[in-house]
């Protein structure tokens, strides 16, 4: 159990199903969390939660002066080091809300341009197998479930269900790649080879710490998509007129 924005999170096995995508709030309710990119099919079980507090630790942080940034590293001042955090702090959320807008647009797109454009089940299959695959990887390298739950996951009808209840999303994600291709092909807008080894060679670095093995070629498969969708969204927004307004305090949660 883990507590965070007011809720206990959860771990817990349902049903001899591990399952990592719930938390309880302070009434006991279970709520699905949001901290996971795809959710698990409602229909899973899910026992009550009750946490157990098995120890109290007392946090102690070290004075924040010019001693502490030098042990951070030599010859650095605090407010320097305090300079170093604010720009990485903006940074991120300046990278945060750029993909928080290309989200938006390619939504929009998708609404405006391919509102009821069948889709065959095929691409609709594939795309929720990879989905769910990254749910399964997700959880194992979080170590939130021993192999013995997580195998009891992986079932033809957990996929189904699982399939079913993220269809709105899947679809989204296979419009809005089929618009990529097409806005990309007219606009003649490609990846650099350069720009691409470079991203392969980040995550190679980061599969190195740990990370699980990825086939090279779907590797460079997926940066490349990734980096194609960047471009062209980011072309269709120089060109486009967005209104920006206020976030609604329904928008906001924990993360």
């Amino acid at each position: 159990f883990f507590k965070k924005g007011g809720l206990v999170h959860a771990v817990a096995s349902a049903g001899g199903r591990c399952s990592p995508f719930f938390r309880t709030d302070s009434r006991g309710q279970t709520q699905r969390s949001p901290e996971t990119h795809a959710p698990l099919p409602s229909s899973l079980p899910l026992p009550a939660l009750r946490p157990q507090v098995r120890a109290v630790q007392r946090k102690v942080v070290p004075d924040l002066d010019d001693a502490f940034a030098a042990s951070i590293q030599p010859g650095l001042t605090f407010a320097q080091l305090d300079q170093k955090v604010r720009e990485g702090v903006q940074a991120e959320v300046d990278k945060a809300v750029s993909e928080l807008a290309r989200n938006q647009l390619e939504a929009a797109l998708v609404a405006r341009l391919l509102p009821d454009t069948p889709v065959p089940d095929t691409l609709v299959t594939e795309q929720a197998r990879k989905r769910w695959a990254q749910v399964l990887a997700d959880t194992r390298a979080k170590q939130q479930c021993s192999d013995e739950e997580l195998q009891a996951m992986v079932t033809p009808e957990a996929f189904e269900a699982y399939k079913a209840e993220t269809m709105d999303d899947t679809l989204l994600v296979v419009k809005g790649a089929l618009l990529v291709d097409a806005i990309a092909k007219v606009e003649g807008v490609v990846v650099d080879k350069a720009e691409l080894d470079e991203q392969a060679q980040l995550v190679r670095q980061s599969d190195a710490k740990g990370m699980e093995k990825v086939d090279d070629a779907m590797l460079l498969k997926q940066i490349e998509a990734t980096l194609l969708r960047t471009k062209v969204l980011d072309l269709v927004a120089s060109r486009a007129t967005i209104d920006k307004v206020p976030m609604r305090d329904d928008d906001d949660d924990d993360d």
